[in-house]
This record gives structure tokens, sequence and C-alpha cells, in this order.
């Protein structure tokens, strides 16, 4: 029907009110500050060594793990914002996401497209795979995901993925504050892929999508460090995305 009120779940695009953002700002702001975004060859090829937590809380990161992959796919909507070093950093970032093989001299075409789904591994089927092995419905949808957290008592968590909804539906307002986003999520998979929550297998996929990140996202930082007010952006961006990261395997936040 024409008049059901979109939901930015299921429907695109779906741009909301960036009114209610002040309060996550600030407190990003504060967080950057106790958490200060380390040197570029800190973070871009190096893999951090993460404690082995085998009970991560799954409510709070099933949500941030299913809408997450969403951050940078507006970027690419329009082909001549890729036809920059940042923009084909971005496609070959979702391309990792989405379980498509490193990049090679030429074009793959659509034998690449049109591969066994047994040989897709991307973020969403490791999304399956974790629901699968902690006993939990597989999801259908991210409309599923946010109301099983929300049933489960994970409000928060499932709020905050709706708002990286929101700000990955202004892509060029937001570049540099979901390319933070998108360096916490590095993090994230790497601490996944220490964790018992996927098979040796799957974690060794994870590990190769979180290198290929690291490559993307050090071509996307060149620029912005250069500009101060988008290196600002980028920093609360990292800082609201490590703080949910953190929260996901119960630590303390400030």
């Amino acid at each position: 029907r024409l008049d059901r009120k979109q939901d930015i779940l299921c429907d695109y695009p779906v741009l909301q009110d960036d009114d209610d953002d002040d309060d996550l700002s600030k407190s990003a702001t504060s967080q950057a500050q106790l958490h200060p975004f380390p040197p570029p060859a800190a973070t871009t090829h190096s893999r951090p060594n993460y404690p082995i937590i085998p009970t991560p809380n799954l409510t709070h990161l099933l949500p941030l793990w299913f809408t997450h992959p969403c951050l940078l796919e507006s970027h690419v909507s329009v082909p001549f914002k890729v036809a920059t070093p940042t923009g084909s950093a971005i496609v070959r970032l979702l391309r990792a996401h989405s379980g498509f093989e490193r990049e090679g001299p030429g074009v793959a075409g659509m034998d690449e497209v049109r591969r066994p789904a047994a040989d897709v591994v991307g973020l969403v089927e490791l999304g399956v795979e974790i629901c699968r092995r902690a006993g939990i419905k597989e999801p259908k949808d991210l409309r599923e995901v946010m109301e099983e957290a929300v049933g489960e008592g994970e409000r928060e968590g499932a709020t905050f993925a709706r708002k990286m909804l929101g700000w990955s539906m202004r892509p060029m307002k937001n570049e540099a504050l979901l390319l933070g986003l998108s360096t916490a999520c590095v993090e994230l998979h790497e601490r996944v892929a220490a964790s018992d929550l996927l098979s040796p297998s799957s974690r060794d996929v994870l590990l190769q999508i979180a290198e290929r990140e690291r490559e993307s996202l050090s071509v996307c930082r060149e620029g912005i460090d250069k500009d101060g007010a988008r290196h600002g952006a980028f920093c609360r961006g990292y800082a609201i995305g490590r703080r949910e990261v953190g929260r996901s395997f119960g630590e303390a936040q400030p």
C-alpha cells in the first residue's frame, strides 16, 4: 500500500531526521577522548591480539552483525562516486563482505556471480552460522533480528543498529563517520574469529575478510587524516563503533 509508513529495516531508501543524533555524537566525542584513534600503521595491516571470550552477548552482537554490512552500501549506488581511490576501495571492501574472491588483474564477469551458493561465504552467511551453532532460530530478515533482540531485552542494541542504517542512507554527508564505524567493525570480525562462535574454517574466512577490509580502509583513510573535520567525524564513528563492539563482549563502558 502506498500509504504504508516506510520501515528502514525493509524499505530503501528511508531518510530519517538526524535530530536525535546529538547525544550520540557527544557521547562519541567523549569516547574518542578516552580512546583516541591509533595511527594508521597500527590499524591497517596489523592484527591485534584479543582475549578469547567463549560466550559474547549474542542478543547485542547479532543486531550489530547483520546491520553493519549495510554501512557503505549506499556509497556505491551512484557509479561516478566510485571512480576514485576511496570509492574503488569501498567496492573492494563490499566484495569481501559479500564473499567474492580477492580481485585479480582481469574481469571475472558473471561467472563470479553464478558460483554455487555453497562457495559463497560472506558476513551474512557467517552470521547465520553463528545463530545455527548457538541454537538460535535463523532470521529471515533484519526486522526479525531486531524483534528477537528487543524480545530478549536488548532494546539498546536494536536501537543503535537502526541508527546505523539511518546514517548509511546519507553516504556523502556521513562518509567519514561511516568509515570510522566500518573500521571498528573490523575489530568485531577479528574478535568473533578469536571466539568459538564459528567453525575453524569459518574463522579463517572471517580473518581473510578482515585482512581485506584493513587494506581497503587504509586507502580510504589517506585523505581523511589531512582534513580536520573529516578526521573528527571518522574518530567519532570509530569511537561509537568500538563502544558497541565492546558491549557485545561484555566490556564495561565509561
